[in-house]
């Protein structure tokens, strides 16, 4: 399980580290840009899931009848 994950970490930093320096070729401020509202949209997107999920848990932790 430990080289599955330092695997899987090391392959996240790769695509990062790469990602990172193919934005740092654009010029001026648009790598900067690019990135942000990359950047940006990922954490939206992470918000709007982790409320999703939450929201769906709602009933069966406060509606008697919806508990198992």
């Amino acid at each position: 399980m430990s080289s599955l994950l330092t695997a899987a970490g090391s392959l996240a930093l790769g695509l990062a580290t790469a990602v990172w320096r193919a934005v740092d070729m654009l010029p001026g401020y648009a790598g900067t840009g690019l990135l942000a509202a990359v950047a940006a949209g990922l954490a939206v997107w992470a918000g709007w899931t982790w409320l999703d999920h939450q929201l769906a848990a709602l009933p069966e932790a406060w509606l008697p009848d919806r508990r198992g």
